[in-house]
């Protein structure tokens, strides 16, 4: 059952281990001696988009469903799949980079279908030891 509050949803996605950042190579980019910002330089999915791409349906869209759902990724993830964290995701199936990119519905939209969320954990687990790396690595680096 979906979270009835906003305090549930924030505490949920807290702890779920399904999100964009989970699946991103961090880099600390110093700006000057003082200040320095981590970014995301690299998306683990490279090696895994041949079998991300065979859990990807095309999808019509009632006119409802397109008016609900234009420039919102985020509430469509979270009604289909009960979390807001795969809007990334979704956005980067159907070749956008942001929600205000999130229209022209009516024409259908790419998904994933139900076996998105063990792929996704399989992926992570795939990937546990070059990620553990990159955050020591960072972790290092802000230390210093």
């Amino acid at each position: 059952m979906p979270d009835t509050t906003i305090t549930q949803q924030i505490n949920t996605g807290r702890n779920i281990t399904i999100n964009d950042k989970s699946f991103h190579l961090h880099r600390l980019i110093s700006i000057d001696e003082d200040n320095a910002i981590i970014l995301n330089i690299q998306n683990i999915f490279s090696q895994y988009r041949n079998e991300l791409k065979k859990r990807v349906r095309r999808y019509n869209l009632s006119d409802s469903d397109v008016k609900k759902y234009t420039y919102k990724p985020e509430l469509l993830s979270y009604d289909i799949y009960g979390t807001i964290e795969l809007a990334p995701f979704i956005l980067r199936i159907n070749n956008m980079v942001s929600a205000t990119e999130f229209s022209g519905l009516e024409n259908g939209l790419n998904l994933f279908d139900a076996s998105i969320i063990d792929f996704l954990n399989e992926v992570l687990i795939k990937e546990k030891q070059t990620l553990a790396v990159n955050r020591d690595d960072l972790e290092k680096d802000l230390s210093t």
